[in-house]
């Protein structure tokens, strides 16, 4: 079957789409998926599609990871805040966060994703880069401040590691399962020396195989730098003295003592999904498309994507003023970029529902 990807994105309809002179309309997932794929073994490039919701990106993700294999990846989040903030999927956020390394760190993939993901701002590039962890055979490093780096980066301390994002440490041994890593790693120590690091096998603890180093990417994407934490700490006492104009006294102090706790939650580095709309508060925003190299954006459809967004906005938006009428957070009219602002500087296609010009094909 895959011989018919080799043939197919030959075909001189697939080189123009590949080149951005042709769009389709009216696709099947099926269609899509296939196009897609071909296009990109046409033109192997930095694609991120994005479907207007999780359900159909997931969809997509399966059919197109059945042509490219590992050259795909699925970027998901949980469309709603509200559920977000009591209920996310740990197994959701570790397949977004190894997606994300993936993507900064190739020089071309294909990215599935969908509206409600790519409206979220993202942690600043450079500092996701500078918080990856690096250990190496023979180096010195307190074991305490290898848990204490772990668990800054997202790393949840449990007492056996047998899902990715967790680390155990038990004596002069830490166990810990990279999300970038398809095995669990182990780490031994001689007093504050790394004595070796190996991989082993979740269900018999046997060594599979001796390395020499080892890079640890965060598995959370709440990431402040200090100077981050030093910015929102300034904006909230503007926008708490904004407040205190129209609000009672009992009101703002409940309301202070819940974003202290917040702030708290932050500097310590402990990762609670409700923190994510703190990162609408900082002046330079950065997006998922931040990590790719020259990314061409396909809206899928262009029409289901513009109307969800408005669906987005309006729920979050719901959820906001419920928060700040609770005195549980500040007054803010959205926490989502704007689709616009996303597409931004980047090369944006289009798939629409219907044709529309002569250089769209309907399928």
């Amino acid at each position: 079957m895959k011989q018919i990807i080799q043939l197919v994105s030959n075909h001189p309809t697939i080189k123009d789409f590949s080149l951005g002179k042709l769009s389709f309309s009216h696709l099947s997932l099926t269609q899509e998926a296939l196009l897609i794929a071909s296009s990109y073994k046409n033109n192997p490039r930095s694609i991120i599609v994005v479907k207007s919701n999780l359900y159909l990106a997931q969809q997509l993700f399966e059919k197109i990871q059945f042509w490219l294999d590992q050259d795909v990846v699925l970027y998901p989040v949980e469309e709603s805040l509200r559920v977000e903030s009591i209920a996310a999927s740990p197994e959701m956020a570790v397949i977004k966060m190894d997606s994300l390394s993936r993507l900064q760190n190739s020089e071309h993939l294909v990215c599935v994703t969908h509206l409600g993901a790519i409206l979220r701002y993202t942690p600043n590039p450079n500092y996701y880069i500078d918080n990856q962890l690096n250990l190496i055979k023979g180096q010195r490093i307190q074991l305490k401040v290898l848990k204490d780096k772990l668990y800054k980066l997202g790393y949840q301390s449990a007492v056996r590691v047998d899902v990715p994002n967790t680390y155990a440490a038990r004596g002069g041994v830490v166990d810990v399962y990279p999300i970038n890593h398809e095995c669990p790693i182990r780490i031994e120590f001689f007093d504050d020396e790394i004595e070796s690091i190996r991989s082993f096998d979740i269900s018999t603890q046997r060594t599979i195989e001796h390395i020499d180093l080892i890079q640890i990417q965060p598995c959370s994407d709440l990431l402040f730098s200090d100077e981050e934490i030093i910015e929102l700490e300034h904006r909230i006492t503007d926008l708490l003295q904004i407040e205190s104009r129209h609000k009672s006294q009992e009101f703002i102090l409940e309301l202070e003592e819940n974003i202290q706790n917040d702030l708290n939650l932050i500097r310590k580095g402990i990762k609670e999904n409700h923190l994510y709309r703190y990162r609408a508060l900082l002046a330079k925003p950065y997006r998922l498309v931040d990590y790719v190299k020259t990314p061409h954006v396909y809206l899928s459809s262009t029409e289901d994507c513009e109307e969800n967004e408005k669906r987005l906005n309006e729920e979050s938006l719901d959820y906001l003023v419920e928060l700040n009428q609770s005195a549980q957070a500040l007054a803010q009219f959205s926490v989502l970029m704007r689709l616009t602002e996303f597409l931004a500087g980047t090369k944006r296609y289009d798939f629409r529902r219907f044709e529309t010009n002569t250089n769209t094909l309907h399928l």
